[in-house]
């Protein structure tokens, strides 16, 4: 792909001091607002997998859930929960009893 006169004008200029320390600033703030967003998500599943698992439990307990999910119920597109085109299931209904009773 060829560069417009403008775009070669730029290649041959050096980066002043105050540009590349705006950069710099830029990157940093662009890197620690996905840092923050990646913690805040890790946080909502985990909590989003202990509260499934306080149902699953206290279900158990009151025998009115035998099974965390019966294989013939999670395996019809009626088990499986879509969420960004995966589907969450039995083991991660399992996964998240577990999570629950540690």
């Amino acid at each position: 792909m060829k560069k417009d006169a403008a775009e070669a004008n730029l290649d041959d200029k050096p980066i002043s001091g105050d540009y590349a320390t705006l950069l710099k600033d830029v990157k940093e703030r662009i890197r620690s607002a996905q840092y923050e967003a990646l913690k805040a998500v890790n946080k909502e599943l985990i909590s989003l997998y202990w509260d499934l698992g306080k149902i699953i439990v206290e279900r158990q307990k009151e025998k009115t859930w035998g099974e965390v999910c019966g294989r013939a119920a999670c395996q019809g597109p009626a088990g499986r929960v879509s969420w960004n085109s995966r589907f969450f299931g039995q083991k991660h209904l399992e996964d998240a009893r577990f999570l629950f009773i540690l």
